[in-house]
């Protein structure tokens, strides 16, 4: 598949509408474990008449691909070969899934348990015991190790499959707790990423002595409290958005997209995610709102936010839980708001949902 390339390593936008599918790697049978399995999902997407396929390649600490590299993956690399051999084919760009800061299995053998994102309660390291928002270790994006290791593993990917049209991060944020802690300008609640590693970079780079971890028991309602706590909040979210540079270094100018937490003050306040700073900015090509819900009213008033911080070349997908939905006519309706609302295109969350589809759907999604 040829490469859309624009000025300083960007990807080139394009004005036509977006129909994207997220492919899971965790699935029985496997669509990578045979080729009947791979036929299955290129009959699908003929059929649904999809732009983008968004293939999950890492996840739970390790790649799911056999690579060339000294990395072991599972799955199978010829099956890999032959779906970008497929989209290039049929002028269906593929995107690797890769999932960044939280691990589901276990750490990757380059991280230890010094690099996850260490709860404001203090004691262990380890945040399991906290109601987070998804389980699963959560690595903190303040990590010196981490920041190391994600550029390396994308360009290992990039190497053994240079076809790929975009790379597609998730988990691209700070996890949070539930009851949801708005910052910590807040005193109440827990939020996330006071290891040591970074409550001393933060010492050193912006304050004068004050550990991040005082401001959850004085001084956090005080006039001077309450900006301290406003820069170890932004100080936060810019560990997350400073990887973005590094991975559009290493893409070769491929399209750069993010899932991110739909609710904006949520993902802003909470996750330390901001993305309508990285739209306004232009330092990604396209977020997808994970904006799953059965709540049409909501996910009206979602696109509606998101579509006024598209860019030229930085816009919006909405998208679309299918698992939630036990009439996929309401899909069907979900799309069509997605299309009115003035978005650059929709994802549907998953594949393995669809293929319980009626052939009315995929008649539908194949006029697009």
């Amino acid at each position: 598949m040829s490469l859309l390339r624009g000025h300083s390593g960007r990807s080139e936008s394009s004005d036509s509408f977006r129909r994207a599918l997220w492919v899971e790697i965790v699935h029985s049978p496997h669509w990578l474990d045979s080729d009947d399995e791979l036929d299955g999902l290129f009959n699908f997407l003929h059929e649904s008449n999809m732009t983008d396929v968004i293939v999950q390649v890492y996840r739970g600490g390790e790649p799911w691909w056999k690579s060339n590299s000294q990395r072991t993956g599972r799955g199978s690399a010829a099956s890999l070969a032959r779906l970008l051999e497929w989209g290039k084919q049929h002028s269906v760009k593929i995107h690797g899934w890769v999932n960044i800061f939280r691990s589901s299995n276990g750490l990757p053998p380059e991280l230890n348990e010094k690099d996850l994102a260490a709860s404001s309660l203090g004691g262990p390291e380890k945040q399991g015991k906290h109601s987070v928002d998804t389980d699963g270790d959560w690595i903190d994006p303040a990590s010196s190790r981490m920041r190391e290791f994600v550029p390396t593993l994308i360009s290992s990917l990039l190497e053994d499959f240079p076809e790929f049209s975009g790379i597609h991060l998730d988990y691209f944020r700070y996890p949070y707790a539930l009851p949801i802690r708005p910052g910590s300008t807040v005193k109440a609640g827990i939020d996330y990423g006071y290891g040591v590693e970074a409550r001393g970079r933060f010492i050193a780079e912006c304050t004068e002595g004050l550990d991040p971890f005082s401001l959850n028991t004085d001084g956090a309602f005080e006039i001077a409290g309450y900006s301290k706590a406003l820069a170890w909040d932004q100080w936060r979210r810019d560990q997350v958005s400073q990887y973005l540079a590094r991975i559009r270094d290493c893409i070769s100018g491929r399209e750069l997209s993010v899932a991110v937490v739909p609710w904006p003050d949520r993902a802003y306040l909470s996750a330390f995610q901001d993305w309508r700073g990285w739209l306004t900015e232009e330092l990604v090509d396209r977020v997808y709102l994970m904006a799953y819900s059965r709540d049409r009213r909501m996910l009206g008033y979602l696109a509606t936010q998101a579509a006024a911080f598209q860019r030229l070349q930085a816009t919006v997908s909405l998208g679309l839980g299918a698992y939630l939905l036990e009439d996929l006519e309401e899909l069907r309706k979900q799309i069509d708001l997605a299309k009115g609302a003035g978005l650059n295109g929709y994802a549907i969350f998953s594949y393995q949902s669809l293929q319980r589809s009626t052939n009315a759907i995929l008649s539908h999604l194949s006029k697009e």
